[in-house]
């Protein structure tokens, strides 16, 4: 996923703000490879886009919350079309299966 930050994104696009999670200062001010390698030890998202092109479906999944985000409750969602939607827990399953994701239970 860090590869996403030689984009213009920032890194707090990458951490829940209901998760509590927080860009350390260090971080923050760090050179890319450390911005880098700090998103793909400690974002709070799963991004399945790697390799694949800007022409995806609507409907496919690209990006989704770990799942202990919201306790269980569910996750947010970003699709090839660039909108988030929030699933309940059993939606989101679904919509992983449907994407060829092995989930965890």
């Amino acid at each position: 996923m860090g590869e996403t930050l030689k984009q213009e994104i920032t890194l707090e696009c990458f951490v829940c703000p209901t998760h509590g999670s927080l860009v350390p200062p260090n971080i923050r001010n760090a050179n890319l490879e450390a911005k880098m390698a700090w998103l793909n030890d400690n974002a709070d998202y799963v991004y399945l886009g790697a390799g694949k092109k800007n022409d995806m479906p609507a409907d496919q999944v690209v990006l989704y919350e770990k799942f202990e985000n919201h306790n269980g409750d569910g996750i947010n969602m970003l699709y090839g079309d660039g909108h988030v939607e929030w699933q309940n827990m059993a939606g989101a399953l679904r919509e992983l299966e449907r994407a060829g994701v092995q989930a965890p239970r």
